[in-house]
């Protein structure tokens, strides 16, 4: 079905959220909605329902969190989000799941602890020796491991291992995907 786009004054509620505690007030916008009276339909956003947080992309699919860790690897000081009721979400299609933000955490299987991922550009899994480790990410490098179930590993790709401190730049990862979209690399509608 075709989206009528309107032009209207509209209130949004908005939360913003700091280390998951929400604090809800209204925005008062003026821009293209759709006739559902979903905001944002041409710009990138965190959309909040009762039943979850989605990425909004610029492709015009929503993008699953599938865990607050996931979550706060994009925005660890919180972040606003737009507020969907779920008719709103239904309209939107699912693109897939939000994976890590490359070069801020280490992952492992809960069960497996060996071995070890970096998360590189596209939800690309690395895997890294410990010693390799420590020299990228310093002495701290095991507090920067996140355990996660199997069922998370569908969203990630594996690529070649990282075998030198020059293979991998967690700094770079975080430049080269400083956001969902360009991460996922999606190209807008």
């Amino acid at each position: 079905r075709e989206i009528e786009k309107t032009y209207e004054k509209v209130m949004i509620n908005v939360v913003t959220i700091n280390n998951f505690h929400a604090s809800p007030k209204q925005l008062d916008v003026s821009r293209p909605v759709a006739a559902a009276g979903l905001v944002g339909l041409n710009t990138s956003c965190v959309l909040e329902t009762d039943s979850g947080l989605y990425w909004y992309g610029v492709d015009r699919k929503r993008y699953v969190f599938p865990n607050a860790e996931t979550f706060s690897t994009w925005f660890p000081g919180g972040t606003m989000r737009v507020r969907a009721t779920d008719e709103q979400l239904r309209q939107i299609p699912i693109g897939g799941n939000v994976t890590y933000r490359p070069g801020v955490r280490l992952l492992h299987l809960r069960n497996v602890p060996h071995p070890i991922y970096v998360i590189a550009h596209g939800g690309v899994l690395r895997p890294i020796s410990r010693d390799m480790a420590a020299k990228i990410f310093g002495s701290r490098w095991e507090e920067l491991i996140d355990s996660v179930y199997d069922g998370y590993f569908v969203n990630y790709k594996l690529g070649d291992p990282v075998r030198d401190s020059s293979d991998y730049d967690p700094e770079k990862e975080k430049v080269d995907s400083s956001n969902i979209d360009k991460d996922r690399d999606l190209i807008s509608q």
